[in-house]
């Protein structure tokens, strides 16, 4: 894969579920809360932020429901990122934060 088999868009409602459990996943496995902890303290502000931050999602250009990763931001400041693991390690996570 390059740069240009990649397209970015804004989150569309369809990309939500995606998004959640990407990000509940990988942000309990490097928490080091126990699992009970993390839904009670975490998974509130993560479902906050799905409704009020903004989003850019990584996608297949030919197919846009495919979902390379995303990035999550307010007010300008990247809140949080995740890319696919099999899809690291190609500038998604870079093109995502604008570097």
């Amino acid at each position: 894969m390059n740069e240009c088999s990649i397209a970015y868009r804004e989150m569309v409602p369809g990309d939500r579920s995606f998004i959640l459990a990407t990000w509940i996943r990988s942000a309990m496995q490097s928490s080091g809360l126990s699992k009970l902890r993390f839904i009670r303290l975490c998974i509130p502000i993560i479902e906050h932020q799905l409704r009020l931050d903004s989003f850019r999602v990584a996608c297949a250009p030919d197919a846009p429901n495919t979902i390379y990763g995303w990035a999550c931001y307010r007010d300008s400041v990247v809140q949080y990122v995740y890319v696919v693991k099999d899809l690291r390690g190609h500038g998604i996570f870079e093109s995502l934060i604008g570097k």
